[in-house]
């Protein structure tokens, strides 16, 4: 890999990093959620760890997705162009 092109790899994944964190705070989801926790997140491609999340039981689990579920039904409802 030339210089060049490294160095357009790191601008990329810097650019990908910032755009993911962008989306994420405009859906709502605090930094924290995703920074903060215990349990490393890796990728597949690399092992690299993106991300750490907070553990939670199986009780609240079952509640998030339930809650999930229910903004989806909500979301479903809402014109393609207003999406």
């Amino acid at each position: 890999m030339s210089i060049a092109s490294a160095s357009q790899t790191q601008a990329y994944k810097t650019y990908l990093a910032a755009e993911t964190a962008r989306l994420l705070n405009e859906l709502g989801v605090r930094r924290s959620s995703y920074t903060e926790g215990t349990l490393a997140v890796q990728t597949p491609i690399t092992g690299k760890t993106i991300a750490c999340v907070k553990q939670i039981s199986v009780c609240d689990a079952a509640a998030e997705i339930d809650r999930a579920h229910a903004a989806f039904r909500i979301w479903r409802l809402v014109p393609a162009p207003k999406r």
